[in-house]
């Protein structure tokens, strides 16, 4: 509210619109042109005295005011209250208890005045603000007590240390002042006056830490039904105990996994947070730099304390209006569904200053003025109506709003991570006093030594190492690293300027890296030494093969000769052997012809008898078919009669016949009781049927009635032995037709038997015979086959040491070479231990820093890493060790300068585990990633419609996006791509960016670029992303504009090297390729590598083309060399060119205005170059190269100098001179250092007197006595003291710059040395001098600045670069542009911006981009809003 116009006025705009209301009864209304007053109100105001930072409240507001004072309560109403507060709980407690309520409230309030007089607030502590809240926050906590685990006077005392601490010290600052030991001496004197003279040794005699005191919370112990407040004395188990809790919060559904390191401070902060979200309406503030684990920590807290987190996601559209919809639906959750919530808001999502107005008036009441429409209110007194009513509430609207408002206060729990970085903090503490006054602060302090140890040490927990103590070095190296971090971070900001904030992100990020690089790395060397390993082997093993095949050669030629002669022997015998065995052969098979002949005669026979028989065999096989299926029931059903049935008893007498037996009844039953009956049937022998029994036989089987229907009609049993009776008849009287024939055919089988044993016996001598042929041809066979085995098996051992010898003698060289390779990987994989530890954390930390500090920085690493006795390489290079050099050639030709600066940047951009930003005010790195990536990057920028779109359809499709142009902050909203939130979603990995959940693809890369030359970025972006200082270096823009000269003067020679260094680094690349396969064959060979042909071919075909190559190498790399020696020529031109570069860049220190490209700057190097030539020709290199820098130079002048406010200019040619001639050595550096910052002298005991104090003050003595330490101008104090007058003619003259100096001064100095001498008596002239300066060594067209020309200046123009005028007041430059326009008969737009003067503005632009015409933007500072838009709109051109 009094918040000034400005800090000159005393106006306070917000106070005044008060006064207004008071004096005139209400305010104009501009939208209606009409007044409106405000009726039945009455204004209560409130204000704490003008101290702190508070601003006065000026008489004329506070004449409009009845003013009434309350006055701070005396301390002995002060201790009354507080006793009467604690006397009912201590009642509760033992008897030694009791008493000690009056102790505690005096000693609280005794301790808060001393708190209130000591630490008083200061701009950097303007959080130094304490009031009666504070002591009722120490009652408060006190009051958390229970008789079980508080039960002597001691562990009382130990309590209220503890409460006051947390109130009071845990707000402040680690700095040289010792705020904390102050008051730790503070509340030891409290104790000693309240508490019988306790001392603070002596209470916390067995606390864990005594400086850090007692440690209580109330999360011990889960299986009580309330949670105690306890003091831990077991610090190791709180820890295991949160470190569970932690574990618990990883596994819950749809959460962020927080991969933290508990360590001691951690812990305590836990504890911290927990105890004050387990008060009523208790609230937080979290101080600290990004990084530093507040969020993680308060997430943890919550979910101990068993209270949902809150916290709202912002996108690019996030406004009040979405701000007060969260905070309905905040207010909702605690007021109407009466749920404990924690709201945690960082100062990053501050989009607008309402929502720190906001949350200040939750804090201090609870709601928020007019969140709720009155359509929204019914919704909210019918939701807490019920629990209203059982608290004892009327009803009325006034009572349910109230109750809703103390249910949010009571629910709700808001968290604030705010960064202590800059003023923005304390700007809102003194706007918003509730973030100060309704808070508990805990400031998250930079993490010491130890606690960083404890970190490294958990990290590296898993980590295979030699021992233990390797560990523990590595670890304190880890500290080290971190801390020198911070220190050079801290000295390039007093030195350069330049801010860089290193947070435990950092240290996090070192340990991790480390663990990948290492395990990387050890990966990379170990397969490297192992490939190479496993290819010498194959090749010793083929060469130690050679000796042993050259042996066993020989005897296998003897052996194979010997076979020779064997199979010679044998080939006679089977021939011998074979006619034998044709003789036999012949007859046998005479003998098998007569034979086959008979045996078909015999199977003629047997065939015509078989025929005959085949005719009874169906009626048989019918008939035995009918007797299978008799069984004994069916016998036993005939045997039961007794008195058969006719054509039975018939049946049964002709089987009765035909087993020989009496025909009568009793026989038949006799015969068919016995259990073989019917096998007896089955079995019966039909071809021995004598003619008797045929005979009878035929007289049955001759009877109408003894057909088998008939029978089976009466009995089924007796038909089916008809049936057999008429088969057996049947068979038998064809068996007695052809036993004639079987007697025959017996005689005819008999005498061919004696004839086929005749002839099985000769064929059994002839196999015999032909076995023995065949024997021996085997053998034959067998003795050839070995034979040609022999000759193979040596025509191969002669082909394999032919093999042999050529790969051996190919990889000779090679051989050598990779046993030292693997000697000297053997030893990097023993060094990586300690290479790998400073790559980590020159990726972790060095990003930010120039040259110089990454120097320093590696140095400290490296003396750390020998005074631990961890192996490291001497001579480490980050780029070396993390970068292959094929890798490198190639960056280098997608435009990435070829210095070891810019080759860290290219390592650290596609290696860093957070998104690289880079500091790119040349557009370098822009211009690398676009070549880098080519098509598949996707280009935005912050003022880009679809930014989110195209970041979105990267992270889904796995594209590289780069995000360009981004200024000192970054969108909330690309808050989880830069934090790479992932949730794990059963097997996918999500990123909610906004309302949108978005599949996380691994190829997803997101570049980002600033144009901002020294940003100021604050923790929590340097904690998101990794910034890399990509600033152009000297030696890289060298390299460059070399290339620019020679392009210019030798484009054949230039076009040369160019397609050298492409062949160079595609046959490097190439020879690499061809050494990884042949280690890759090498190492894929399956047994001997001899044995593989086309493997032996290929290694050679590599080899021979290895060598090509390498010879082709060696021929560009020698063309090289000469083209570079060519090119050398023109490097002094490339050196001036930088030089002068620089000395502009630096001009950005002097105003940030003085900004210059790289690329204009190039332009203006080409520009100069064509202007420089004369039309003479055959001018050697070394003056052509001083016709550039002269050409150069003072174009640069002229070109800077437009752009230059007057009082700069002098100074610019000035640096311009000072650099060149600092290049060519020519300025001392003890000379130049007493020119900038002149003599100081410390102790004066020991100066020489003063020869003339009555006109050389002390000062100016001071500055010659220094001047004459300096060995170029020893003796000018002595010269004082004995030509004083002449010095003192000179000294007094008006231009002394311009006279000589006394005696022989003038023919000794230089004009640096004059300058000094001027420098340290006249002060005053040391502007003209200067000029002298510059005038004697650039020339004198540099000491006079050249006039505005615009003529001039649109002729160095080109038409994609808009022309920018910076005016004094009451300049306008419109008649000239006019002038100009006129005279190039060119058309100009006029359009003068203003308010809604952007589309006239742009339409004009457009037009005049279709039709070629001028457009003159005037008044550009009225629409500074539109100016993003056309710078948008120029880039794009």
């Amino acid at each position: 509210m009094p918040q000034k116009s400005s800090i000159e006025s005393p106006f306070q705009p917000p106070l005044e619109l008060l006064r207004l209301w008071i004096d005139y009864g209400g305010w104009y209304d501009r939208s209606k042109c009409a007044w409106r007053f405000v009726l039945d109100s009455q204004l209560v105001t409130a204000m704490a005295p003008p101290s702190g930072g508070r601003a006065v409240i000026c008489n004329r507001i506070q004449a409009r005011f009845h003013l009434v004072n309350i006055t701070t309560p005396e301390d002995s109403q002060l201790t009354r209250i507080f006793e009467s507060i604690l006397t009912p709980k201590l009642q509760e407690f033992d008897n030694e208890i009791k008493p000690m309520s009056r102790p505690i409230a005096l000693a609280t309030i005794g301790l808060y005045r001393s708190v209130l007089d000591t630490f008083l607030p200061t701009p950097e502590k303007s959080h130094y603000q304490f009031n009666l809240r504070d002591v009722a926050k120490v009652v408060q906590g006190a009051l958390q007590a229970d008789k079980q685990h508080f039960d002597t006077s001691q562990s009382i005392i130990r309590l209220w240390c503890h409460e006051c601490m947390r109130v009071f010290s845990d707000r402040f600052l680690q700095d040289a002042s010792e705020d904390t030991a102050r008051f730790m001496d503070m509340v030891n004197v409290s104790m000693k006056q309240n508490f019988e003279d306790e001392d603070w040794d002596k209470v916390m005699e067995n606390v864990d830490d005594l400086h850090y005191g007692p440690v209580l919370c109330s999360f011990m112990d889960d299986n009580t039904g309330t949670l105690a407040y306890e003091e831990v004395t077991d610090f190791s188990l709180l820890a295991r105990r949160c470190e569970d809790r932690l574990e618990d919060y990883n596994l819950e559904p749809k959460l962020i996994n927080m991969n933290l390191v508990l360590f001691k401070d951690a812990v305590r902060h836990v504890c911290r947070i927990h105890r004050v979200l387990m008060m009523p309406r208790g609230n937080l503030m979290l101080v600290g730099v990004g990084g530093s684990g507040r969020q993680s920590l308060a997430r943890l807290a919550s979910y101990i304390a068993e209270i949902d987190i809150f916290a709202i996601e912002i996108t690019k559209q996030y406004r009040l209006v979405e701000w007060h919809d969260d905070m309905k639906r905040l207010f909702e959750e605690a007021g109407t569904s009466n749920k404990p919530i924690t709201f945690l808001f960082n100062d990053t999502q501050i989009k607008e200053q309402a929502f720190l107005e906001d949350i200040n008036n939750i804090l201090s009441s609870g709601e928020i003025p007019n969140l709720y429409s009155k359509d929204e209110l019914p919704a909210i007194y019918d939701g807490v109506r019920k629990r209203a009513t059982d608290a004892g509430c009327d009803g009325t609207q006034g009572e349910l709003w109230t109750y809703f408002v103390e249910s949010v206060r009571s629910n709700l729990h808001i968290i604030l991570a705010m960064s202590p970085v800059g003023s923005a903090l304390r700007t809102r503490c003194l706007f918003y006093p509730g973030l100060i006054n309704n808070t508990t602060i805990d400031w998250f302090h930079r993490w010491p030594a130890d606690a960083l140890t404890a970190v490294g040490s958990a990290f590296l927990s898993n980590l295979v190492l030699d021992c233990d103590d390797t560990k523990s070095n590595i670890s304190s190296v880890f500290s080290m690293v971190h801390l020198s971090a911070q220190d050079s971070s801290d000295k390039m900001l007093q030195e350069l300027k330049r801010h860089n904030y290193i947070t435990p992100t950092h240290f996090l990020e070192l340990a991790r890296g480390y663990r990948t690089v290492l395990s990387a790395k050890r990966t990379e060397i170990g397969d490297a030494r192992d490939k190479l390993s496993n290819g010498l082997a194959k090749l010793i093993e083929a060469r130690d093969g050679v000796q042993i095949m050259s042996v066993e050669l020989e005897k296998k030629k003897v052996v194979c000769a010997q076979s020779q002669k064997d199979c010679e022997n044998l080939l006679v015998e089977i021939v011998s052997e074979r006619r034998v065995a044709d003789e036999q052969r012949k007859q046998v098979e005479a003998d098998s012809e007569r034979i086959g002949k008979e045996e078909i005669d015999c199977k003629a026979i047997a065939d015509d008898a078989e025929a005959e028989l085949n005719v009874a065999l169906p009626a048989l096989e019918k008939a035995m078919a009918e007797v299978e299926k008799l069984d004994k029931s069916a016998i036993s059903e005939v045997k039961a009669y007794k008195s058969p049935p006719k054509q039975v008893e018939t049946v049964l007498a002709a089987v009765m016949i035909l087993f020989s037996k009496q025909t009568d009844w009793n026989t038949a039953k006799k015969v068919l009781g016995e259990a073989n009956f019917l096998q007896s049937v089955k079995s019966y022998d039909k071809d021995n049927v004598g003619p008797s029994i045929m005979k009878k036989i035929k007289g049955y089987v001759s009877q109408a009635d003894f057909k088998p229907e008939a029978v089976g009609a009466v009995s089924k049993a007796a038909g089916a032995l008809c049936v057999w009776v008429h088969a057996i008849y049947i068979y038998a009287n064809v068996a007695k037709e052809v036993a004639p024939k079987r007697a025959r055919l017996k005689g005819a089988q008999e005498s061919l038997a004696v004839k086929q044993a005749s002839l099985r016996k000769a064929q059994e001598e002839l196999a015999e015979v032909t076995a023995k042929v065949n024997r021996l041809k085997q053998k034959y066979d067998n003795s050839v086959g070995e034979k040609n085995r022999l000759r193979a098996e040596a025509d191969q051992m002669q082909m394999l040491l032919e093999r042999a010898d050529k790969l051996v003698n190919g990889l000779a060289g090679e051989n050598e070479r990779w046993q030292v390779s693997i000697g000297h990987l053997q030893g990097e994989l023993t060094r990586c231990l300690g290479d790998s530890l400073v790559a980590a954390a020159f990726l972790s930390y060095a990003g930010p820093f120039d040259t110089q500090y990454r120097s320093r920085l590696v140095s400290s690493w490296l003396d750390a890493l020998k005074e631990k006795h961890l192996p490291f390489t001497d001579s480490f290079t980050f780029a070396v060790f993390c970068a292959r050099p094929t890798d490198v050639r190639q960056w280098n030709i997608q435009g990435l300068p070829a210095d070891d600066f810019s080759t860290e940047n290219g390592v650290i951009s596609v290696r860093c585990s957070r998104w690289p930003l880079m500091v790119d005010p040349q557009n370098q790195a822009n211009k690398w990633v676009r070549r880098m990536e080519e098509s598949r990057l996707r280009v935005v920028d912050l003022k880009s419609k679809n930014m989110l779109r195209e970041i979105e359809n990267g992270i889904v499709y796995g594209l590289p996006v780069l995000l360009q142009d981004i200024l000192e902050e970054l969108d909330p909203a690309l808050e989880p791509v830069l934090a790479k939130a992932l949730i794990k979603v059963g097997n996918r990995e999500v990123l909610r960016l906004g309302d949108k959940e978005l599949d996380y693809n691994k190829d997803f890369k997101l570049y980002m670029t600033t144009k901002l030359g020294n940003p100021h970025y604050t923790p929590e972006v340097s904690t998101k992303a990794t910034i890399i200082n990509f600033a152009v270096k000297q030696k890289g823009l060298e390299a460059q504009l070399l290339g620019t000269v020679v392009q210019k003067e030798q484009p054949a020679l230039e076009r040369q090297k160019s397609d050298l260094t492409l062949r160079v680094a595609a046959g490097k690349k190439k020879l690499v390729d061809l050494e990884d396969e042949i280690l890759r064959l090498l190492s894929e060979t399956e047994g001997s590598l001899l044995e593989n042909e086309s493997l032996v071919d290929t290694l050679q075909q590599s080899k021979i083309a290895s060598d090509d190559v390498s010879r082709q190498l060696k021929e560009a790399e020698e063309t090289e060399i000469r083209i570079d020696a060519k090119r050398e020529e023109f490097r002094p031109a490339a050196t001036r060119s930088s030089v002068a570069y620089f000395v502009l860049a630096d001009m950005g220190r002097i105003d940030a205005m003085y900004q210059f490209s790289l690329d204009s700057y190039v332009d203006l190097f080409s520009q100069s170059m064509d202007e420089s030539r004369t039309g003479t020709k055959g001018v050697n290199s070394a003056d052509r190269c001083r016709q550039i820098n002269s050409a150069h130079t003072l174009s640069v002048y002229k070109y800077t100098c437009r752009g230059l406010f007057e009082r700069d200019k002098l100074l610019f040619a000035l640096q311009l001179c000072l650099r060149i001639m600092t290049g060519e050595n020519k300025i001392p550096t003890q000379e130049f250092d007493f020119f900038c910052h002149g003599g100081v002298v410390v102790d004066r005991h020991d100066q020489r007197p003063n020869p003339c104090p009555e006109w050389i003050d002390a000062g100016t003595w001071d500055n010659i006595t220094e001047l004459d330490n300096i060995p170029t101008c020893m003796g000018i104090a002595s010269a004082f003291e004995q030509g004083h007058r002449d010095w003192r003619a000179w000294f007094t003259s008006s231009k002394p710059e311009e006279m000589s100096l006394p005696g022989d001064w003038e023919n000794k100095v230089t004009e640096l040395q004059r300058m000094c001498i001027i420098r340290a008596l006249r002060l005053d002239r040391v502007l003209f001098c200067a000029t002298r300066f510059v005038s004697m060594n650039l020339g004198p067209q540099f000491a006079d600045p050249p006039p505005f020309d615009l003529k001039a200046i649109f002729a160095c123009s080109n038409y994609r670069t808009p022309l920018i005028f910076v005016l004094s007041p009451g300049v306008d430059p419109t008649a000239q542009v006019k002038s100009l326009a006129l005279g190039q008969n060119m058309a100009v737009d006029i359009c003068a911006l203003g308010q809604g003067q952007a589309s006239v503005a742009a339409k004009l632009i457009n037009l005049g981009l279709r039709n070629g015409t001028w457009v003159f933007l005037a008044n550009c500072h009225l629409m500074l809003s539109w100016m993003p838009e056309l710078e948008k709109c120029v880039s794009e051109y």
